[in-house]
C-alpha cells in the first residue's frame, strides 16, 4: 500500500464444518466441492452489488458463512459484513435455509439437503468511511464500479481453500479488468480462482474507461483509466512508456514475471473538500491507484513513485512475506512487528527504480528524498519504534501511518549503505532482496518477525543486528552524519522561508486540530488565536480559484504544506471553535524562517564513497 498525505495471521478457522471433511471420497455421480459466485450491477443509482453463488457439496447441516473483517495490504478494519444485506439461502429444490445472523460478520445456515446450495445477498456501495481508504473498500458511480474481493465475497467454514469461478455481469457500454484469468470454454467474464485468497485478491474494476495495453517479456499488461478528463494519444502513450519502464526495470532485478497478465486499475478524481484519500493498494496481479487529478499537475509524473511502489510488492509482500502476511484470517486484523520491511524497503526502492530506469533525474531524485525522507526524520526521535508503529497500526487512522513511508524509506537507504560499506561493496541490500525471493518468494515458504534481521545478516554475510535495535526496534534518531559520507553525500543546512501558520497542532478525533501553542507575532497569534482553541474548517483563496478543507478528516496535524507552492503571503479563512462556540477568523499567513537540513553531492568525498554511490544510486 502507498499512502499520499503528506495505503492476518496463520490460523485456520474454527467451525461447525472443517477442511477435513471436504475430502471424503465422492461417491457415484457426486462432484469434487467448488463455490461459483455472480455478481452484477443492475442498477448503479441503487449503489447495490447483487450477488449469488452455488455452492456445490460444501454446505453441510448447520455451516457458518463468513465475511471478512478487513482486506488484506489496507491494514485497518472495516467489518464488510455491516454492508451485506437481504442475505437468503435455498437447497437444489427450491427450499428455504433457516438463516441466522449471530454477528455483524457471519450468517448461519441449517437445514442444508444434500446437493447444491444457492445463496444470494446484496453489498451497499460504501465509498469513503472514516479510517479506511477507498481503494481497499467498495464504491458505484453512475459510471464505474469498484470492489476489493474481500466487500464482495464471503467464505463457508472451512472452505476457503476450495477453487472459485466468478462470473460478472457488465452493464452494457461498460468494460470490466481483472486480475484473474479467464475459464477456459466458459461465458464471457468468468474466471477462476485457486482459493479464497486468489479470489479476493482480484478486486473488481468496471465501467466507462480508457483502456491500453502493452507487453513485456512476452506477456500482457493492461492499464484501465477513470479519469475525470480522457487522456489524448500523447498523453497515454506517456501513461504506457512510463509503465513499461517500471515494469521492466522491477522484473528484471528479480529475473522473472511471477504472473501470466497485470493490470493497473487507474482512478483519477478531482480534488473535493476534506477527501485526501490517495494512494494505492496493491494485489496478486494487479494494483489499484485513486489518484488526484487536475489540469495542471503532471499527472504522469506523480503517478509513476507510486505504480514502482505497488509493482514492488508483487515480491514483497505477496510473495516475500512473514507468516502473518498469508495464508489469511479474515476475521482477526494483523499483528506483525516488520511492515518497515513490507512497506519502508518497498518506497525505497520505488524511488530506487524511478532513478535507475531514467523515470527520475539526480535533482528530482534528491529534492524528493529531502522533502519526503529527510526533513521529517533529520535529528527527530519518533515518540514510537517503527516495529511498535506495525503492530498498533489496524487500530490506528490511515494517517498514522505515516512513518512507514518516511523512516521506513531512510532505513532502507541506510542498510543498503551499511551492506555496501561493510562488505567492501561486494554485497547490496540488492542482492539481499534476491535472496529473499529466491529462499522464500519461489518456495512459498514465510519466516518469523524476529528472524529477517538474522536472514539479512546471513544473505549480507555483515552484522546488521546493532543497528536494528537502534533504529527499527529502538527510536534513536538517525546519524545521518554517520552515514551519508560512506557513500559521498553529507548534510547541508541551509536557511529558508515559506507560508507557516507559526503554531502547534494536534488531530483530535471527528473534531479538527487543536492549537498546542502559537508563535508569538505568527500568523494565528496575530488573528487571534489562542491554544485551546480547535481548528475545524479551512478555505484557502487564492488567484480567484477557492478550496475548502474538512480539517476533522485532514490525515495530518501539520497543514503548513497546504501553503508551499504560494510564493507570498495569502489569506484564509479558518473556522474555530472555543469554549463550545464557533467563529470565523480570517488569517493572513505570513512567511517564517526555517533551518533545513537536506542531503547532497559533496564534491570532496573520496573516489572509494564516489564508487559506492554510483553503484548505489546510480549518479
Amino acid at each position: 500500500m502507498r499512502l499520499l498525505s503528506r495505503p492476518i495471521t496463520a490460523l485456520a478457522l474454527a467451525g461447525a464444518f472443517h477442511l477435513s471433511s471436504l475430502h471424503t471420497p465422492l461417491r457415484a455421480g457426486e462432484s469434487f466441492p467448488t463455490i461459483d459466485y455472480s455478481v452484477s450491477v443492475p442498477d448503479p443509482a441503487s449503489k447495490m452489488f447483487e450477488v449469488s453463488a452455488m455452492l456445490h457439496g460444501v454446505i453441510q447441516d448447520t455451516t457458518t458463512f463468513y465475511f471478512p473483517i478487513w482486506a488484506p495490504g489496507a491494514y485497518d478494519i472495516v467489518n464488510f459484513g455491516k454492508y451485506v444485506s437481504d442475505f437468503t439461502a435455498v437447497n437444489a429444490d427450491g427450499s428455504a435455509l433457516t438463516v441466522g445472523h449471530p454477528d455483524s460478520n457471519s450468517f448461519t445456515l441449517a437445514g442444508a439437503k444434500a446437493g447444491d446450495v444457492k445463496i444470494a445477498y446484496k453489498v451497499r456501495s460504501i465509498g469513503l468511511i472514516p479510517n479506511s481508504l477507498w481503494f481497499g473498500l467498495a464504491d458505484i458511480s453512475p459510471t464505474s464500479a469498484f470492489a476489493v474481493g474481500t466487500a464482495l465475497f464471503g467464505y463457508p467454514s472451512g472452505g476457503k481453500s476450495l477453487p472459485y469461478t466468478v462470473h460478472y455481469e457488465v452493464p452494457a457500454g461498460w468494460d470490466i479488468a481483472i486480475g484473474l484469468d479467464p475459464v477456459p470454454g466458459a461465458s464471457r467474464n468468468t474466471y477462476r480462482a485457486r482459493d479464497y485468497d486468489e479470489l479476493v485478491d482480484a478486486p473488481l474494476d468496471m465501467g466507462k474507461v480508457q483502456r491500453y495495453e502493452f507487453m513485456v517479456g512476452g506477456k500482457p499488461h493492461t492499464i484501465n483509466l477513470h479519469s475525470p478528463v480522457p487522456f489524448n494519444d500523447s498523453l497515454g502513450r506517456v501513461l504506457v512508456e512510463m509503465t513499461r519502464r517500471i515494469v521492466e526495470q522491477e522484473t528484471t532485478f528479480f529475473g522473472e514475471m511471477p504472473y501470466d497478465r497485470y493490470v493497473f486499475q487507474h482512478y483519477l478524481v478531482r480534488p473535493v473538500r476534506g477527501d485526501h484519500d490517495y494512494g494505492a493498494l496493491e494485489h496478486r496481479n494487479s494494483s489499484t491507484y485513486r489518484m488526484p487529478y487536475s489540469e495542471q499537475s503532471d499527472i504522469v509524473r506523480e503517478l509513476a513513485p507510486v505504480i514502482a511502489h505497488e509493482f514492488w510488492h508483487l515480491w514483497s509482500p505477496k510473495r516475500i512475506h512473514v507468516a502473518q502476511l498469508g495464508p489469511f484470517d479474515y476475521q482477526h486484523p494483523p499483528r506483525t512487528i516488520s511492515l518497515w520491511f513490507a512497506e519502508g524497503l518497498t518506497e525505497y526502492y520505488a524511488k530506487l527504480f524511478m532513478l535507475r530506469s531514467g523515470v527520475m533525474d539526480k535533482d528530482r531524485f534528491l529534492r524528493e528524498a529531502n522533502d519526503e525522507y529527510v526533513s521529517p526524520t533529520f535529528g527527530k526521535s519518533p515518540r514510537l519504534a517503527i516495529t511498535d508503529l506495525s503492530v498498533k497500526l489496524p487500530d490506528l487512522p490511515p494517517s498514522e501511518s505515516e512513518m512507514l513511508y518516511t523512516k521506513g524509506p531512510v532505513l532502507g537507504m541506510l542498510l543498503d549503505i551499511i551492506i555496501r560499506q561493510r562488505s567492501n561493496g561486494k554485497v547490496s541490500l540488492d542482492d539481499v532482496m534476491r535472496r529473499f525471493n529466491e529462499e522464500y518468494g519461489k518456495s512459498g515458504r514465510t519466516f518469523t518477525d524476529t528472524e529477517i534481521i538474522g536472514m539479512m545478516e546471513n544473505f549480507a554475510g555483515v552484522k546488521l543486528e546493532d543497528f536494528y535495535r537502534k533504529y527499527i526496534d529502538g527510536i534513536n534518531p538517525i546519524p545521518y552524519a554517520d552515514f551519508l559520507p560512506q557513500i559521498g553525500m553529507k548534510i547541508v543546512s541551509k536557511r529558508t522561508r515559506r507560508p507557516t501558520l507559526g503554531a502547534a497542532l494536534q488531530m483530535v478525533d471527528k473534531k479538527g486540530l487543536r492549537v498546542l501553542s502559537v508563535v508569538p507575532g505568527g500568523s494565528l497569534y496575530n488573528s487571534g488565536i489562542k491554544a485551546g482553541d480547535i481548528l475545524t474548517r479551512l478555505q484557502v483563496t487564492y488567484q480567484g480559484q477557492g478550496v475548502r478543507y474538512d480539517l476533522s478528516e485532514f490525515p495530518s496535524a501539520n497543514i503548513d504544506p497546504l501553503f508551499a507552492e504560494i510564493p507570498s503571503e495569502l489569506t484564509i479563512d479558518l473556522a474555530v471553535e472555543r469554549n463550545g462556540n464557533s467563529d470565523t477568523k480570517r488569517v493572513t499567513v505570513s512567511l517564517g524562517i526555517f533551518d533545513i537540513n537536506e542531503m547532497a553531492i559533496d564534491d570532496a568525498a573520496p573516489p572509494a564513497a564516489v564508487e559506492l554511490r554510483k553503484k548505489m544510486l546510480n549518479f
